[in-house]
């Protein structure tokens, strides 16, 4: 008989999705990726009943996946071959059996000794996401989507081999073992304990610059006479830079090469991508475009501009994890008058005095107000500073 995991109609990955699985079983190349090497034959047989073997002693499965789960879960996989981890954000169930995938990935089937159940799996990057991509080794996708793998293929064609499988076209593969479902490491995190071979975010950032090629590791390799390129993410919803002409002439002023870097620019990865990988200096107003930061050059400084409400959040995502990958960082955080909330709600409104009254009401309300309904204009008195100060780290590293 045979265990089955029933899963749900999967969606496009964003690129956290992809980076979080990054730490399974799909890894090739070094330092990064060594321990994939200790994998043989770790490759579906499409349509096939033969299974690829594990055939060198030390080999097993088993104990390539067990740094994966803990306790409990740790035994059920040593002593069955199977486990499940779930909690708040994870959801996810390893196999040290040989498994077959079917009905376009919608179910895996696990190889069992007698007993049979059926699990739902939610292999999303965290639970409460809405879509994902699953991936074993070769890649393995289910709503199968071109764009999104040319996006990422400097990426994806050093996880694998082999090119990803489109598990739409209704063809059924095998496996040795496999990851369904994906671990939670936290926003542009990486855990080191969860990780075979206990990698850090230094070596993941290290393995994503070395996937676009990006020539410039520290930045005191930077031409110390050109000007220092400064890159400023330009948002055009929310959280948008009112007076960003402004903030572009101040820092062009005091001595910076200025790329102003908008949503089409950015759409462009590999391209992006190197610019980043080439510049000193990235600035932003809290949000997504701040994950670039991840190919900026050993010791570049990152100026994250803090909005109101929003303090926890810009701590979090890119503050912890930029010191976390060897890279300078510095925040502006700004006053209520600097605010576009404070002309719609005026300077004594708990919004703007009192923002713990708002997070009482819930996410919801807090994304309303903080995140989708704030904008702000820089005091360019004030933010020169935080551009000097940027200026100094940079010239002193490259010394």
């Amino acid at each position: 008989m045979e265990k089955e995991l029933k899963l749900p109609v999967l969606a496009a990955a964003s690129t956290s999705c992809l980076l979080i699985v990054v730490s399974l079983l799909v890894l090739k190349d070094e330092p990064f990726l060594s321990w994939r090497n200790q994998i043989p034959n770790w490759r579906g047989n499409s349509d096939a009943g033969e299974v690829g073997r594990v055939t060198e002693e030390g080999d097993d499965p088993k104990d390539l996946l067990r740094r994966l789960v803990r306790g409990e879960e740790r035994n059920q996989l040593q002593v069955g071959g199977f486990a499940c981890h779930s909690d708040l954000h994870t959801e996810m169930c390893l196999s040290a059996k040989p498994i077959r995938i079917s009905n376009g990935g919608l179910t895996v089937h696990v190889q069992s000794d007698g007993s049979q159940f059926k699990r739902l799996v939610q292999p999303y990057a965290r639970r409460e996401d809405e879509g994902a991509m699953k991936l074993v080794t070769p890649l393995v996708a289910t709503n199968y989507n071109k764009w999104w793998i040319q996006k990422y293929s400097s990426i994806l064609n050093r996880l694998s081999d082999y090119e990803a499988l489109n598990l739409d076209d209704g063809s059924v593969h095998c496996f040795p073992g496999a990851v369904v479902g994906l671990r939670y490491h936290g926003n542009l995190a990486l855990n080191t304990s969860d990780v075979p071979g206990g990698h850090s975010m230094r070596e993941f950032r290290q393995f994503l610059r070395e996937s676009y090629n990006l020539q410039t590791k520290n930045v005191h390799e930077i031409e110390k006479l050109q000007k220092p390129v400064l890159i400023l993410i330009s948002r055009s919803n929310s959280r948008k830079l009112l007076n960003e002409a402004a903030v572009v002439e101040l820092a062009q002023e005091l001595g910076f090469q200025v790329v102003t870097a908008g949503p089409s620019m950015m759409s462009n990865l590999e391209l992006f991508a190197k610019i980043v990988g080439s510049c000193s200096i990235l600035i932003g107003v809290h949000g997504a475009g701040l994950t670039n930061e991840i190919f900026l050059p050993d010791n570049a400084v990152v100026v994250q501009v803090v909005l109101l409400g929003l303090e926890w959040g810009s701590t979090n995502y890119y503050e912890i994890p930029a010191t976390a990958m060897d890279l300078q960082y510095l925040q502006y955080k700004i006053e209520p008058q600097e605010s576009s909330l404070a002309d719609v709600y005026g300077l004594d409104h708990p919004v703007i005095v009192d923002p713990l009254s708002v997070f009482a009401k819930g996410y919801p309300a807090v994304r309303a107000v903080y995140v989708d309904g704030q904008n702000v204009t820089i005091n360019l008195d004030r933010f020169k500073g935080t551009l000097e100060e940027a200026m100094r780290l940079v010239r002193h590293s490259m010394t």
